[in-house]
């Protein structure tokens, strides 16, 4: 059994919920054996594994955390229970994360911090310490992806766009509703597929201007597509995007940064560093004609903006122009700051 922070369940075996009671799920001897354990874990953060009487028997029970990467805290709980002597199967494929978005500007953050499990969850290796420090970070440091760099390096090509917004809804969220969400994670390393499933909550408790949102990601490869809810689902933004042999990308203009790359993008030999943030990548003599373009379409959402010339770092060092024009992608309330472009490499521009 998977539940989140506040009992609302999430999985039994191969049975996925999306967040309803377990007191209203469970059968009676679940409720007496399981649930006490499950709720001393939540308290403390601490595992637990012993043995209870209950109906005239004795009982083994196991009930662990999933805990934050930053906060700790347990974010999930897992628990399972059998007469006693009863052998638990393996640990579910289950990690944390915690993303930190602080407000637009030169020192934003859009960072996800993961647990060591979620590294298993996508089935990629976690950094090792001396690999930190060619990064750039102290060998002890928490783990963490730039936001930016997680959407278009860590989800498929066609779940990419809903997944962006699935991060718009926790930004905007007026409460801590509860959302759950079934996506196709990619191996960065190997190109392998993976069906996830995510559920967590925005912290709009928490006051000041940095926004957390927590939760978890659990492996769902085991299941077929008719055990689960919605995996792969695609609208028909996701699908022309994978069909498309153009170039194309995906801007937020609030935080200007790239979210979103297709395949073709990857051959025009743009550098991509891991913020993806757009001042870091164009000259900054030609940010200002991108900044008005972009703003053009968000104001004008699904028209296209005439073509504009720019330059962006390439991978070799040096200035690589390219040609943009960009439209802008409506959003069910509040004025578009997505915009959508396409891309092709350009000749020099004339003076």
């Amino acid at each position: 059994m998977v539940t989140d922070a506040r009992f609302h369940l999430l999985a039994i075996g191969d049975s996925l919920y999306r967040g309803v009671s377990p007191r209203t799920t469970l059968d009676p001897a679940a409720r007496r054996i399981l649930l006490p354990e499950i709720g001393a874990v939540a308290g403390d953060g601490k595992p637990r594994q012993r043995t209870v009487e209950a109906f005239g028997r004795r009982w083994s029970v196991r009930a662990l955390p999933v805990l934050g990467a930053v906060s700790g805290t347990p974010l999930a709980m897992l628990g399972c229970y059998g007469p006693e002597g009863t052998l638990f199967p393996p640990r579910p494929s289950i990690g944390s994360w915690e993303w930190k978005v602080t407000p637009p500007g030169p020192d934003q953050q859009v960072r996800t911090y993961w647990s060591d499990e979620l590294y298993d969850v996508y089935g990629i290796p976690k950094p090792s310490a001396a690999a930190r420090v060619l990064s750039g970070r102290a060998p002890d440091t928490l783990s963490w992806w730039e936001g930016p760099q997680y959407l278009d390096e860590l989800v498929a090509e066609h779940d990419r766009p809903q997944m962006r917004r699935i991060v718009d809804e926790f930004l905007t969220a007026s409460t801590d509703a509860l959302y759950v969400h079934c996506f196709t994670g990619r191996n960065p390393f190997t190109g392998e597929l993976h069906k996830l499933r995510m559920a967590g909550r925005s912290e709009v408790s928490e006051p000041g201007e940095v926004t957390w949102f927590r939760g978890t990601t659990l492996n769902i490869d085991h299941l077929s597509p008719d055990q689960n809810d919605r995996v792969g689902a695609r609208d028909y933004l996701d699908a022309a995007l994978a069909l498309s042999r153009e170039a194309m990308i995906g801007i937020d203009t609030s935080y200007e940064h790239i979210y979103l790359t297709t395949g073709a993008f990857a051959q025009l030999g743009v550098r991509l560093p891991p913020s993806r943030w757009l001042p870091k990548m164009c000259h900054h003599d030609d940010l200002e004609t991108l900044r008005h373009m972009l703003k053009q379409a968000g104001e004008r959402p699904n028209d296209i903006t005439e073509p504009i010339r720019v330059r962006f770092r390439s991978t070799d060092g040096d200035w690589r122009w390219l040609e943009m024009a960009g439209t802008g992608v409506r959003r069910p309330t509040g004025e578009p700051y997505h915009v959508l472009c396409r891309v092709s490499p350009a000749e020099p521009a004339t003076s």
